[in-house]
């Protein structure tokens, strides 16, 4: 059989059926990394997810069509219908920015290929060029499909909406502003992240690109609750000093984009000016990050692989070595123990899913304190209340549940071979899952809560309410680990469309239960030391009543890890690409 050698002519071609497979490829790797599943179809997980971030736009945009239409019909004054078409105009603008950070914190890996990308497709005819371009054009057709699932159908809601406002336009040309300026926000964000993100690996390393991406998310969230608190009256005011002339935040991307929007749909020139801004700082980002991602492509990859796979852990690893020799007698559960804590410590992707559950649990805290500073009472932080032992509790439900969540999502299949030469049983797997849970998740918040508190009240009562956190959080730990059989990190993790669909109106309620109901409890438990017993009588009842009931289920289940096959075949489908 004779090779027909090939031709330069041929090269753009073949090139082109590269980045087209490799493109595909990257999209399927990003939705599996954003349900963390890498065996799943996400796609029935994303859907629901999508709808979720739908809704706050959409209630909005469903609202102002009752709204509009009864202050239109008792005629005020233009400038009053005016400044509320603003202030939900900056609303739609800002939360378009808020979902680009999130979906940017969450495929922040996305820009460059790592280390698996070069050691599979960097030995194949393929350039590092097409290798990234293929990564950022999946990356970038994400954001764009997000930014479009959540502009359209509440721009033609909010559209109608605006029909009732006297000046108003036709209706393509208001939908057509709204759909344009919350896409051009979102795809600004993004792709400024992005940018920034690539300056960070290529300057320092990914290892700080991690960090921050943990920072992000965690920034984001709690970002995104606490929007409905405090941005309507922060959009007030920004929209009457727009009204005003623009005259001093012209400099802020939310402008640029609401001036967009003003000026597509109402036709006036003022709003022209920071409206360009906006349009050219957006191609820029684009610019920007086509550019770090395609001229260093080479040497990123050669650096990716040239860079050690081993990472240090730090402190902590040694701290769980010695947590495990103290407390834990057989080896294997040692073993188990440690390798939990070293794939929770230098997995970023698990790190990502805890800095989510601490994002809500840090966001409702504040907006709990925050309430109870202007409320008649005031707060008041010398003395126990029911505001202040909320904390604890919030913070210990959410460590809880981030910690489970987490320990649901492998490290990495093929690093479960110890447990394949040396299968635990489900009782260890149970086991070292509680105490991970403990001593990662209870206790720390326990004495970080004793030493906040011990320097405001008295030491009584700072010593109790630590003791009721710690004896409540170890309960809700026998309680989460109710159908538990799985060895962390070590099993499969697929995504339940049914966990976002049904299940969390009852994770609501828990919430409310353990962090709000039982911090009245624990309050008037404080009063006096029968109560006081009484409150850790019932947490140690609990605890024993449900350990021991899991303790006899232990006996039948066995533990779930997934096996590998040696076997089996990778395809990789690149032939149509090499030819």
């Amino acid at each position: 059989m004779r090779v027909r050698p090939s031709r330069a002519s041929d090269l753009p071609g073949r090139e082109w059926r590269q980045f087209k497979l490799l493109a595909r490829d990257s999209w399927r790797r990003l939705l599996q990394s954003l349900v963390c599943a890498r065996d799943a179809d996400p796609l029935q997980f994303l859907l629901w997810g999508a709808a979720l971030g739908m809704m706050p736009t959409l209630v909005t945009a469903v609202s102002r069509m009752l709204r509009y239409s009864a202050i239109a019909a008792s005629a005020p004054p233009p400038e009053i219908i005016a400044g509320l078409v603003m202030r939900d105009r900056l609303f739609f603008v800002i939360y378009s920015m808020l979902a680009a950070a999130l979906l940017a914190a969450l495929i922040w890996d996305a820009l460059f290929p790592d280390r698996t990308d070069q050691e599979i497709v960097g030995v194949l005819p393929v350039r590092p060029r097409t290798l990234a371009a293929a990564r950022l054009a999946a990356a970038a057709g994400m954001a764009l499909a997000f930014a479009t699932t959540l502009s359209v159908p509440a721009g033609l809601l909010y559209g109608f909406a605006q029909l009732s406002v006297p000046w108003s336009g036709p209706l393509v040309r208001l939908v057509a502003a709204h759909i344009a300026a919350t896409i051009a926000a979102f795809m600004f964000v993004f792709l400024a992240l992005m940018a920034f993100r690539g300056l960070v690996a290529i300057c320092a390393g990914e290892r700080v690109a991690a960090r921050i991406a943990v920072a992000l998310q965690l920034w984001t969230v709690v970002s995104f609750v606490e929007v409905f608190l405090f941005l309507p009256g922060v959009l007030a005011a920004l929209g009457r000093q727009m009204q005003a002339g623009m005259n001093g935040p012209t400099a802020i991307p939310l402008v640029w984009f609401a001036s967009l929007y003003v000026w597509l749909a109402d036709g006036e020139t003022a709003w022209l000016q920071p409206a360009v801004t906006g349009i050219i700082a957006t191609s820029v980002s684009a610019l920007t990050v086509t550019l770090l991602s395609l001229l260093p492509a080479a040497w990123i990859g050669r650096r990716v692989l040239e860079t050690s796979t081993r990472q240090r852990a730090g402190g902590l690893m040694g701290i769980a070595r010695g947590i495990a020799r103290l407390s834990l007698q057989t080896p294997r559960v040692r073993g188990m123990f440690v390798f939990a804590v070293a794939s929770l410590m230098r997995s970023r992707r698990h790190a990502l899913v805890l800095a989510t559950y601490i994002g809500l649990a840090t966001a409702l805290s504040v907006v709990q304190l925050i309430s109870a500073t202007y409320s008649r009472r005031g707060l008041v932080l010398d003395a126990p209340s029911t505001v202040l032992l909320t904390v604890p509790m919030v913070f210990v439900f959410f460590s809880v549940f981030a910690l489970r969540s987490t320990f649901a999502i492998p490290t990495d299949i093929d690093a479960n071979w110890p447990f394949r030469l040396s299968p635990p049983t489900a009782r260890h797997a149970v086991g070292v899952t509680r105490r991970l849970m403990l001593a990662l998740g209870i206790v720390p918040i326990a004495a970080a809560w004793l030493a906040a508190t011990a320097t405001v009240w008295t030491l009584r009562e700072a010593a109790l309410s630590s003791l009721f956190v710690l004896a409540s959080g170890t309960a809700l730990v026998e309680l989460a680990l109710a159908n538990w059989t799985k060895v962390p990190f070590a099993a499969a993790h697929e995504p339940a469309a049914v966990t976002l669909r049904s299940r969390w109106p009852v994770f609501v309620f828990a919430l409310h239960v353990f962090g709000f109901l039982l911090a009245n409890v624990q309050l008037r438990a404080l009063a006096s030391t029968r109560s006081t017993l009484w409150y850790l009588g019932v947490a140690v009842a609990v605890t024993a009543g449900l350990r021991l009931r899991r303790e006899y289920n232990l006996r039948l289940e066995t533990p779930t890890f997934d096996p590998v096959d040696a076997e089996s075949s990778v395809v990789l489908n690149l032939s149509e690409a090499a030819n």
